[in-house]
């Protein structure tokens, strides 16, 4: 199980309150929590076609 607090804006999107937990496969990098934070709050991914890089990764 992972934890990740999200910035004000991204939680207001995901319309949650605090942190946001996610059970991650396999080993935890930085693209597996990702990936499992956008299949879980779509609204908080958004990856651009040429960086690969979600909102997420700005913060």
């Amino acid at each position: 199980m992972i934890r990740v607090v999200l910035p004000a804006h991204l939680r207001k999107l995901a319309r949650i309150d605090g942190e946001v937990k996610l059970d991650v496969e396999g080993p935890a990098t930085q693209r597996a929590v990702l990936d499992a934070l956008e299949a879980g709050y779509p609204c908080c991914g958004g990856r651009s076609a040429t960086t690969s890089r979600t909102s997420a990764d700005r913060f």
